[in-house]
């Protein structure tokens, strides 16, 4: 009797495992429906000085629209199904009149496509949903805003110029020309590098703020060589998040030197020449999709 005991705990515990799986098999068949909202809502950034090319209407939508299809695909093996139910306002009211009205429907999943401050606001309204931020790269929405109730899928300003940073360090390009655009955000961009050349050990050689309201296309090559003379420096970065007058920088700078930051090199969340990992497969899928390549939005989205 004592030789069969532990033959009858295995038995036990197979007959257990046995009713265990089968009570997951059962949940596992019981279909699964989610809904989520996409909130979007940018602002008007008003006249630009440059004539750059716009960022899609569509950014962050399109990628919201391929995670439902994709989810699908796998999905109907599970019987999950996945519903996007999308809002693009025109102010911020609007989108939280919107979300309100998604939240009495039932909804508690929702992919935010907006400045910070909305972002604020649909937190607060919405305490009992969860937030993914897909379009703010605020740094103290993951400093001192921190939202409880918020995921970050959109790398933060801090993220981005550390990225740049390292690879400068590792380029060698360690001294450089810092110039700064007028608006808010540029200076959110300009903190950021900053905070990321004393962490990695750049040297900003000169900073200057740019002011000039003059037709930057017509003189670009008379004015930007003499705004960048100054002492010799490696690489010139570019704090100009709207535009304005980031584009005429590269190959006008008093040395020949690249420029990274807002233009030139640009640190991003996502890029088209992403290949590993089944990024090639994946911006076929969203091409067909949106007749477009798909930037960091879309990928956060």
């Amino acid at each position: 009797m004592r030789q069969l005991a532990p033959y009858a705990l295995i038995y036990l515990l197979a007959i257990v495992c046995a009713a265990g799986l089968a009570t997951h098999s059962q949940a596992a068949d019981a279909p699964l429906q989610v809904q989520i909202g996409y909130l979007a809502y940018r602002p008007d950034p008003g006249p630009l000085l440059s004539n750059i090319i716009p960022e899609p209407v569509d950014a962050g939508l399109r990628g919201a629209e391929l995670a439902i299809t994709d989810s699908n695909s796998t999905g109907r093996f599970l019987n999950h199904s996945y519903n996007l139910v999308s809002v693009n306002a025109d102010n911020p009211d609007a989108l939280l009149d919107a979300a309100k009205a998604q939240h009495e429907q039932g909804l508690r999943l929702f992919v935010v496509n907006a400045p910070a401050a909305s972002l604020r606001q649909l937190s607060a309204a919405l305490p009992d949903s969860l937030l993914f931020n897909a379009g703010s790269p605020d740094d103290s929405l993951r400093t001192t805003d921190c939202l409880p109730n918020v995921l970050h899928s959109l790398p933060s300003r801090a993220m981005l110029a550390d990225a740049l940073a390292q690879f400068l360090v590792v380029r060698k390009w360690q001294r450089a020309l810092l110039i700064v655009g007028p608006t808010p955000d540029d200076q959110a961009y300009t903190a950021a590098l900053r905070r990321a050349a004393k962490r990695f050990g750049l040297k900003l050689v000169a900073e200057k703020a740019w002011s000039f309201d003059n037709d930057q296309r017509r003189s670009a090559q008379a004015d930007m060589p003499l705004f960048t003379q100054t002492a010799e420096y490696d690489v010139v970065l570019v704090a100009d998040e709207r535009g304005d007058f980031g584009e005429y920088v590269p190959y006008q700078t008093w040395y020949p030197r690249p420029v990274a930051g807002t233009q030139g090199l640009t640190p991003t969340g996502w890029h088209k020449t992403v290949e590993t990992y089944g990024a090639a497969q994946l911006q076929k899928r969203f091409e067909a999709l949106a007749g477009r390549w798909m930037n960091d939005r879309d990928f956060a989205a």
